[in-house]
């Protein structure tokens, strides 16, 4: 399609395999009070949750009203067989005037998240902007922390243009927003690189990554940590400032790879990075390995183990040894290194502090890679 709709008087229902969007109506507004009833929901938008149909109602009139004026569009989610409403998603603001820009807003139900429903309507909203809105430009803003909305806009082909420090009040506070653009003359997005590795039957692919993928590597260290046998550092220790500054580090002098779902989500991801002075240089070392809880246990971290020694193999200078360290107690990871070549080098006592106040040693390992690809 081409050419410019008419907001207001068009039906402006469209479709996608799983999903039908329709402007919101009246009919929507017992949905609507569910849907942004839940604080889950609504943690990062403008608004407290919903508590009763009157504040939902002024919702739906809001989208309504926007829409009648040309000035924007909110188009309900629901199954393609019309079963409930599991989201909206749409234009909070469009210019036609001074130039040709649109905002483009969504949610979802929090029993929908991570099941590729918004990986699947993003695509042709941003589509409908771009052809049947004639925008030239499409912008969202992301609360800083919702990391889930930043890197599903990044996968879609939105560069991040900065923050708006303290940019909105709501909540009884000050938020900062991030900015996200995407031109009608931009790449549709950067594809991945995909490293070659033997099919899975989960769909679950290996990919090169770069500092763009901060936003979804923290989301996932978050999960890791916060799960069983956790991680070095807590998800109150990490942020996106020290993700970017690993994944660049790995990017440039190493080795940096995730596994992603098939509904787009970051599972698990491993890097390494070449040591310093000349005399280390064929030594990578720093290696941390992360998966997230729902997908442990599924050979993940074996997979992302492998590729990673063959991607090592092609750098140059030759990487002839790989290093990590264990904390002892974690002896299915230890075992997981044995069983994959590593060897323990040696113990350092005392290392690392538990949260009962108590230490134990770090283990030392390291694996070298047989010369000439022998």
């Amino acid at each position: 399609m081409s050419g410019i709709v008419d907001i207001a008087r068009d039906p402006l229902v469209w479709r996608t395999a799983r999903f039908v969007m329709r402007p919101l109506g009246p009919e929507d507004t017992p949905e609507i009070l569910a849907l942004f009833g839940d604080p889950g929901v609504v943690e990062f938008m403008d608004i407290d949750p919903l508590a009763n149909l009157d504040e939902a109602r002024e919702v739906v009139d809001w989208a309504r009203t926007r829409r009648a004026m040309g000035d924007g569009v909110r188009w309900s989610i629901r199954p393609a067989q019309d079963g409930p409403l599991i989201g909206t998603c749409g234009f909070n603001t469009l210019e036609t005037n001074r130039g040709r820009r649109g905002e483009i807003a969504y949610d979802l139900a929090r029993a929908h998240w991570g099941r590729g429903v918004m990986a699947e309507v993003l695509p042709p909203l941003v589509a409908f902007g771009f052809g049947d809105l004639a925008l030239h430009r499409l912008e969202a803003f992301v609360t800083v922390g919702n990391d889930r909305s930043a890197r599903l806009l990044e996968r879609h082909g939105f560069t991040c243009e900065g923050v708006r420090r303290e940019h909105a009040h709501w909540k009884g506070r000050y938020w900062d927003q991030l900015v996200y653009s995407r031109l009608a003359t931009s790449p549709a997005a950067n594809p991945r690189r995909v490293v070659d590795a033997a099919p899975r039957s989960d769909g679950v692919t290996l990919s090169a990554l770069t500092v763009d993928d901060a936003p979804a590597v923290l989301d996932l260290y978050r999960a890791a940590a916060a799960g069983p046998g956790g991680l070095a550092r807590t998800p109150q220790e990490m942020d996106l400032a020290h993700v970017a500054g690993f994944l660049k580090t790995a990017s440039e002098r190493g080795v940096t790879l995730g596994a992603w779902s098939a509904a787009g989500e970051l599972c698990a991801e491993i890097h390494a990075a070449r040591m310093g002075p000349a005399q280390f240089a064929h030594v990578l070392a720093d290696l941390t390995v992360a998966v997230r809880p729902g997908w442990q246990g599924r050979g993940l971290g074996s997979c992302l183990f492998r590729a990673l020694f063959g991607q090592a193999a092609t750098l140059t200078p030759r990487i002839e040894r790989i290093e990590l360290t264990a904390r002892e107690g974690a002896a299915d990871a230890i075992r997981l290194y044995e069983r994959l070549g590593f060897r323990r080098d040696g113990r350092l006592e005392g290392r690392v502090r538990l949260p009962d106040g108590t230490t134990e040693a770090d283990i030392t390992m390291g694996l070298l890679l047989p010369a000439n690809g022998d």
